[in-house]
């Protein structure tokens, strides 16, 4: 089993390049990784300032339109932009 530092490392070292790619966090409901995200984010602001970046559960996710909606209210947000047309389309992020 991998220990958590070396997984925060390894998520890092994918977040601080211009690589585009999708990190899956998996494991039964509880075992903190919401938490595990959040705390790696909060630490490492510098790292994530300025990239585009979504952490989106699966939880209640029933179709791929709503993966893809999940995905780009998150990056979104992980951007702040605000303008009027996303408040249009998405008024449920607001």
């Amino acid at each position: 089993m991998a220990n958590v530092e070396n997984i925060e490392k390894r998520i890092l070292k994918l977040v601080d390049t211009d690589i585009p790619c999708a990190i899956a966090l998996t494991g039964e409901w509880g075992v903190g990784k919401t938490h595990l995200w959040d705390e790696l984010r909060d630490k490492n602001e510098e790292v994530f300032s300025g990239k585009k970046y979504a952490y989106v559960s699966l939880f209640g996710l029933d179709s791929l339109a709503s993966l893809k909606s999940a995905i780009a209210i998150e990056v979104h947000k992980s951007v702040g932009v605000n303008d009027s047309i996303w408040k249009k389309r998405y008024p449920q992020t607001y």
